[in-house]
């Protein structure tokens, strides 16, 4: 990852705040460092073995165990960020990008009543962003 996408990772954190993700799949071998961090809400259920979101090891859009996080983490690269590495966005439409999908969700976060129409037209938006610049589609 280049400096510039450091910058914009470090400025984001939406992959872990829970605005793009439920849950973060760790392999087998991981299961054990996870459920060594008391911040993780670790879960090995039918599913597999995982941790819910957000990721109780994000610290101000960073990642407090950055060194020794798992694969998935490792090697998670939104669309935003390859787009902006590969030079098909700025800078700041990419932090503009950012900025809203994070004042949407953080919008949709404080709503009480979940069947609000306001909450559930700001949640088809916070999808909307997410799915467009954010999340590749499932495999």
């Amino acid at each position: 990852m280049s400096t510039v996408g450091t910058s914009l990772c470090t400025s984001c954190g939406l992959c872990c705040s829970g605005a793009l993700f439920p849950r973060t799949v760790l392999k087998r071998e991981e299961l054990s460092w996870a459920r060594g961090k008391q911040l993780l809400d670790v879960l090995d259920d039918a599913r597999g073995a995982s941790f819910a979101q957000p990721c109780g090891l994000l610290d101000a859009r960073k990642c407090v165990a950055y060194e020794e996080r798992p694969a998935v983490c490792r090697s998670y690269q939104c669309k935003l960020l390859r787009a902006l590495e590969a030079g098909e966005i700025t800078m700041e439409a990419a932090q503009a990008k950012v900025q809203r999908l994070q004042d949407i969700y953080a919008r949709v976060s404080q709503l009480v009543t979940p069947t609000s129409v306001e909450a559930l037209l700001d949640l088809g938006e916070l999808q909307a962003l997410a799915d467009r610049d954010f999340r590749d589609p499932p495999t």
